[in-house]
Parts: C-alpha cells; structure tokens; sequence
C-alpha cells in the first residue's frame, strides 16, 4: 500500500485550501464576476486550482438562485394574500348587505 507523503509547504497549502470560510469563497467569487481580478490571478494569489474556482462559483451562483426564487415565490404568496383579503372584505360588505 502506498502512502501519499507531503511537505510540511504542501501540508500548509492543503490546510489553507481547506479553510476558506463561505464568506471569503463567496468574496473570490464576486471578485471574478464583477472583473476587479483575472480568473488567473485569483486562483494564483488564493493558490486554488480553477476547477475549485469554478466550483465555488457553482455553488454561489445556486445559492444565489435559491434565494430569488423563495424572495420571488414569497412576494407572489403576499400579493396572492393581499388579493384574497380583498375578496373577502368584498364578500363580507356584501353579505352585511343582505
């Protein structure tokens, strides 16, 4: 069986790949898409593969996604609400009419 054996520089490396929180992955990200730094040079400075880049902004971007649609899903349940309470403030008036 063979046993992978790594530099104290590549240990540090790998540690430090392992511990980017979401906010510094999602900063990198943000980085890129508003073109302030070259995928290049991010991944160089980071010393992160551009496959991890990518897959960082993958999980952003759905991320992302997510959200606008439960924002987008929440406003058209509140508009459905506001609706139906007009319909039976509607319904009510008419109904004391009688």
């Amino acid at each position: 069986m063979e046993v992978a054996v790594m530099t104290a520089g590549e240990n540090f490396i790998s540690r430090v790949k392992q511990g980017f929180s979401e906010q510094e992955k999602k900063e990198i990200v943000m980085t890129v898409l508003r073109g302030e730094n070259s995928l290049d040079s991010i991944c160089e400075t980071f010393d992160i593969e551009p496959c991890t880049f990518f897959q960082w902004s993958k999980e952003f971007l759905e991320a992302e996604n997510r959200k606008l649609t439960a924002a987008f899903i929440h406003r058209a349940l509140n508009e459905q609400e506001s609706e139906l309470k007009s319909r039976v403030e509607l319904v009510k008036k008419r109904l004391s009419r009688l």
